[in-house]
């Protein structure tokens, strides 16, 4: 009864984040917050300028977790591929529910993708939060960017940086073959929460204009 209550409940989550996605929303950097709306940001943006953003923050992620972890950067380069997201770009404060965008890269090619997030009460309210992922399995990197990706009850507060036993420097594994950096407002953090994410192929941000 409890796990159906609780699947139910992830589910009201999960819709209530892709309708608020839905509703021209633009990721913010991962520099500073914008303080005019959302949606009206989001009109003046194109796909192409959507698409500079996304891997300005990208690359800056990937530069504050080489800061901090040296060895990660060769561990991410020898990986099968990494995923950048903003993940604060919207929030349902009540639920908890935040969605944004980011990019999948492998051997340069570059996936473009949306991500809606039901983070359970961490973060509430939260702008500028971003996620890496690193995939050191093929198949699951070729799963994710081709079949998308829902996280369900993986990841949570207790996957701490390090527990994964070092196969990526500073990283929390968070399912078979894959690694996670989370940051807040703060910075880079020690846990990583991702249950309830759910990832998709970009097909506006994939389409070149």
């Amino acid at each position: 009864m409890l796990k159906t209550t609780l699947s139910l409940l992830a589910s009201s989550v999960l819709l209530v984040g892709i309708q608020a996605y839905a509703d021209n929303v633009a990721p913010e950097t991962a520099t500073g917050a914008s303080k005019e709306p959302q949606a009206q940001s989001q009109s003046k943006k194109s796909p192409a300028e959507r698409r500079a953003g996304i891997r300005k923050m990208a690359q800056e992620s990937l530069n504050e977790i080489y800061a901090k972890h040296p060895k990660a950067k060769d561990d991410i380069a020898k990986a099968a591929g990494y995923a950048v997201f903003n993940t604060g770009s919207v929030q349902v404060v009540f639920l908890g529910a935040g969605g944004g965008e980011g990019v999948a890269v492998s051997g340069g090619k570059e996936t473009f993708m949306s991500v809606v997030q039901a983070k359970a009460g961490l973060g509430l309210g939260a702008k500028n939060t971003r996620l890496v992922l690193v995939f050191t399995d093929a198949a699951a990197y070729k799963k994710f960017i081709t079949k998308g990706w829902t996280l369900e009850g993986q990841g949570t507060a207790a996957a701490k940086a390090g527990d994964s036993g070092g196969d990526v420097s500073g990283a929390a594994l968070v399912s078979k073959g894959v690694y996670a950096y989370q940051f807040t407002e703060n910075g880079l953090t020690a846990e990583v929460t991702v249950a309830g994410g759910k990832y998709s192929v970009n097909k506006e941000l994939n389409s070149g204009n």
